[in-house]
């Protein structure tokens, strides 16, 4: 049985694409600043969960789940970001991460504007 939602966007399953890659890093993030990591976790994970909820919407109300989604992906971004600062991930695995997320914010700033 196929569990999967189909919200019909693009910017959905490429958000499910980032979530799942960055959630794979998550074990060796969590090693060196846990916090951090649990931060990038929850914002990683709210991009497609977002999308999900404002594909299902109407009018304001479904921008306004876009638009939440498109603050996670920043956050999510930003997270990674530091926590490769303190160099805690293969950079390879965390640029496909970061271009996932900046693919997403593209399309959802298309979405609400």
């Amino acid at each position: 049985m196929d569990l999967r939602v189909d919200t019909g966007f693009h910017a959905y399953e490429v958000a499910m694409l980032a979530a799942r890659q960055g959630l794979a890093m998550l074990p060796r993030l969590k090693r060196s600043c846990p916090k951090l990591a649990d931060q990038f976790s929850r914002a990683l994970t709210s991009v497609p969960l977002n999308i999900s909820e404002g594909s299902g919407r109407q009018g304001k109300d479904r921008n306004h789940f876009f638009r939440i989604a498109y603050g996670s992906a920043n956050e999510a971004s930003t997270a990674l970001q530091l926590l490769l600062g303190l160099k805690t991930s293969q950079n390879k695995d965390a640029e496909e991460v970061l271009t996932n997320l900046d693919r997403v914010r593209a399309m959802i700033w298309r979405l609400v504007n």
